[in-house]
């Protein structure tokens, strides 16, 4: 789903909710800066809601990042990529919030996936992503990176 494919006035956070509700998976690209914004964590939240329902499944792409680094985000590692970002969220976002979005790193953490690392060549990366795009444009899957 692109920004452009959106008539004016839209609201992006409801049509990214609304296409997370009519796919029946979901493929989460996680790097380091993933958690720099709490709209992808927000929606991370609302991935994890639509796979409890048991109609939604969720694929994790780990790029250049292992699941133990997602997995230690909630702790108060410093080895952990996410720890400097949820440590602030603390201090400028409701506990209930930062806390569901820690228990949805450590869910996506816990679902086996793709680790990309840096050893792999970025054209082999580019690749997968351009043909994983085709397909899944064409079953209506719902990508957020």
């Amino acid at each position: 789903m692109g920004g452009g494919d959106l008539p004016k006035g839209v609201n992006l956070r409801d049509a990214i909710r609304c296409a997370i509700e009519d796919s029946s998976f979901s493929v989460v690209i996680l790097s380091r800066e993933f958690a720099s914004s709490e709209f992808r964590l927000d929606e991370l939240v609302h991935i994890k809601e639509q796979h409890a329902t048991g109609s939604h499944a969720c694929l994790p792409v780990f790029f250049h990042i292992s699941p133990d680094d997602v997995v230690d985000s909630g702790s108060s590692s410093t080895s952990s990529c996410f720890h400097d970002y949820l440590d602030r969220y603390k201090t400028q976002f409701t506990y209930h919030r930062v806390h569901a979005w820690i228990r949805a790193l450590a869910w996506l953490a816990g679902i086996s996936g793709w680790v990309l690392t840096a050893g792999r060549s970025v054209s082999i990366h580019l690749t997968i992503n351009l043909h994983l795009a085709s397909i899944l444009f064409v079953l209506n899957i719902y990508i957020w990176y």
